[in-house]
């Protein structure tokens, strides 16, 4: 089975995975949203599909994503994500401290 292929049934179990809304599921969708050797949209996919539990707890184990500056192509859904379920007042001080996890982050290693 080439990558393509592996790529290409993964995304359709995680459309039946969130459909199901099994709880028993969100921490595979959560490890495919943080693993970084797997494609972008794949994740972005992942990340998504995690409103469909309406479980405010998984947008902690997201959030630290945007610790290191080459995940910000994650930010939009992550907002996304805590919009749809209500509660960027709560998670807005964790999205700046993030942020600014990942501008030092990304100063020292220029430095």
């Amino acid at each position: 089975i080439g990558k393509q292929q592996y790529y290409s049934m993964l995304i359709k179990l995680m459309d039946v995975m969130s459909e199901q809304n099994n709880i028993q599921l969100k921490p595979i969708i959560i490890e495919i949203a943080m693993t970084e050797h797997l494609p972008y949209h794949i994740r972005i996919k992942a990340i998504k599909s995690l409103e469909n539990f309406g479980d405010v707890t998984v947008i902690d184990k997201i959030i630290p994503l945007l610790n290191d500056s080459k995940n910000y192509i994650f930010y939009d859904t992550i907002v996304d994500l805590i919009l749809s379920m209500d509660v960027m007042l709560d998670y807005e001080p964790k999205l700046r401290q993030a942020s600014f996890k990942a501008m030092n982050n990304q100063r020292e290693l220029i430095e």
